[in-house]
């Protein structure tokens, strides 16, 4: 999201430039408009040579509503990933004389991006998912052993201990008869009374324990575990494969970056000196114009050799800047 939203951006920025560039074409151009108009008006010189700087003023018109529509396209993308309806004005940015050299290498911007990139990340931790998940299957070939231990206890509201008290004679209910006498059966009975059982003595008095050893061996899960193995090894060899590809991937991009960078900044560097020839050019022209020496023919087609120079410097000059700061996203800069 902070690459694309820098990459709008400077696109925002570049567009800004280029609408500032066809602005001062078109007042050029109206300046010598304005001499021209005074001396078709005297019927003095050249009149076609006024017609065509009126063709001319015309183009420079177009160009701007066109570079103006882009600029506008640009800053409501630049608004969209923002989130935000608030419109803003973007400084122009002057092109430099000379744009400085990257000084980093392509192996070093790769390995950066081997270590900081979540692409990468994300295979190699699934290729450790995918290796623990081998030595989990293989696991099962190995018997169990676990040890187990338990504690408990209970405790019950209607436990009562009975202790033993006094005793007395009671009858039975049986007679025995004697010379024909029927006599009762006594007997000693004692008396008890409930007592209630207290929390601790509950709990010390109901406590068990129990510890044990429990081992489980794989006799007859074999090739259970043998088809587990092997699928646990495709996976690894399917997150191996997939993180290589992620790699060999991102080292293409990140080559073709790095050789886009190298050539904008060389046809940066050339066309410097063509912007500079086709000033000069139409520096002399202008003189040569003005004074009636040469045609408004070689007037304009110098303008817009100067014009098309300065725009195509403008435009390398950003994509420079755009490749480098995709490198700098590929080190984990931005």
């Amino acid at each position: 999201m902070l690459l694309e939203v820098t990459l709008t951006y400077l696109q925002v920025v570049n567009n800004q430039d280029l609408y500032d560039l066809a602005k001062n074409r078109l007042e050029n151009t109206r300046k010598q408009l304005e001499r021209l108009k005074s001396l078709f008006d005297e019927e003095i010189g050249n009149p076609s040579e006024y017609h065509d700087l009126l063709g001319l003023k015309a183009n420079d018109e177009a160009s701007i509503l066109n570079n103006k529509n882009n600029l506008e396209r640009s800053k409501l993308d630049l608004m969209q990933l923002l989130n935000t309806d608030v419109n803003f004005d973007v400084s122009s940015m002057d092109v430099p004389f000379s744009i400085e050299a990257y000084d980093d290498t392509f192996e070093n911007v790769y390995a950066l991006a081997l270590q900081n990139l979540a692409t990468v990340k994300v295979g190699e931790y699934r290729l450790k998912a995918a290796e623990k998940g081998v030595a989990i299957a293989k696991s099962q070939y190995t018997p169990q052993f676990s040890l187990f231990a338990n504690l408990g206890t209970n405790y019950s509201s209607s436990a009562r201990f009975y202790s033993e008290g006094a005793t007395s004679i009671v009858e039975t209910g049986d007679f025995v008869t004697v010379n024909g006498q029927d006599f009762p059966v006594l007997t000693e009975q004692s008396q008890f009374t409930p007592e209630k059982i207290s929390y601790q003595d509950q709990f010390k008095n109901n406590s068990n324990k129990a510890i044990g050893l429990a081992v489980n061996i794989p006799l007859f899960n074999g090739f259970r575990a043998k088809n587990n193995v092997a699928l646990e090894k495709i996976k690894k060899e399917e997150a191996s494969i997939e993180l290589e590809q992620t790699k060999l991937q991102l080292r293409t991009i990140i080559e073709k970056a790095y050789n886009d960078m190298l050539a904008a900044y060389e046809g940066f560097e050339i066309l410097k000196e063509q912007v500079a020839a086709y000033n000069e050019s139409l520096r002399i022209n202008e003189i040569r114009f003005n004074n009636g020496v040469s045609s408004s023919v070689d007037y304009i087609i110098s303008k817009n050799n100067a014009d098309n120079a300065q725009i195509n410097l403008n435009n390398l000059k950003y994509e420079y800047v755009l490749r480098v700061k995709l490198l700098e996203y590929y080190k984990g800069n931005i």
